[in-house]
């Protein structure tokens, strides 16, 4: 059973969102390094999650220190993956016209925070 991957639900994955991001855009063929940079940084970051989540189930609470310490270190790991190659990934889906930004759309406009609602329900 060592070394099998369990199987995660599609919608947890930021890989076939970015795969259907980069569909949806008009086929360019100068866009091809750019689509598999984008498709790459996804599936790095899919898989970094996919390690620490297994770890954090494999490692129970009673274990040794080095192995809880080893289980630690993967997690951390898989966050390093995520805010460095995070950044990288929204850039080049910028440039490919990805991103409503990048379309020249405005962000829809944030409703009132949930601490000013409280704040307003209370006549502060």
């Amino acid at each position: 059973m060592a070394g099998r991957r369990r199987l995660r639900p599609v919608e947890g994955l930021l890989a076939p969102a970015v795969s259907e991001t980069v569909q949806a855009l008009p086929a360019r063929p100068e866009d091809s390094a750019a689509v598999r940079l984008a498709e790459r940084y996804a599936a790095q970051i899919d898989e970094a999650h996919q390690i620490a989540a297994e770890l954090a189930e494999i490692v129970p609470a009673g274990d040794d220190q080095a192995r809880r310490l080893d289980a630690l270190t993967k997690r951390v790991e898989a966050h390093t993956v995520l805010s460095e190659l995070g950044p990288r990934l929204l850039a080049v889906l910028v440039e490919l016209g990805a991103t409503p930004k990048a379309r020249g759309q405005k962000a829809p406009a944030a409703g009132p925070s949930r601490l000013a609602a409280l704040r307003e329900s209370r006549g502060a």
